[in-house]
């Protein structure tokens, strides 16, 4: 006796069907896989580029450092060179401010004799008096 096919369940022949991988043919297959190692084979060539590019930005980077390294020593040493200078004239500057204080007080000290002088001298009489620019000098 024959079974009577109820449309509502699935054949055994279909469920069979969905758990089988797909039929291809060798040429579908070798197509498929020269597809896969062609992609393969682009994303490592991209990875590569990749790879190359951060090296060249590391490289010109490096570089790029050095060069301000360098010209920031030579600011330095510019720096230090005027430093120096200017430790040099502010020594100039002060030795010759302590000389001009000492003739300054050497110009009162003359004055305050002249007129000293002058205040206890006869002051209808020719005075003699002292060069006081010739003590400073």
């Amino acid at each position: 006796m024959r079974k009577m096919i109820n449309e509502d369940e699935p054949s055994k022949s279909s469920s069979i069907a969905a758990n089988l991988p797909p039929f291809e043919t060798r040429n579908e297959r070798h197509i498929r896989e020269i597809e896969e190692r062609d992609a393969r084979w682009e994303a490592e060539r991209a990875e590569e580029r990749k790879r190359e590019m951060r090296q060249r930005r590391e490289q010109i980077s490096n570089r790029r450092l050095d060069e301000l390294e360098s010209q920031l020593l030579e600011v330095v040493k510019c720096c230090i060179t005027a430093t120096e200078g200017l430790e040099n004239e502010l020594a100039r500057v002060t030795a010759e401010n302590a000389d001009l204080k000492l003739k300054q007080t050497q110009l009162e000290t003359a004055l305050a004799e002249l007129r000293l002088a002058l205040a206890t001298g006869d002051r209808k009489a020719i005075l003699d008096l002292p060069n006081p620019l010739a003590r400073v000098n």
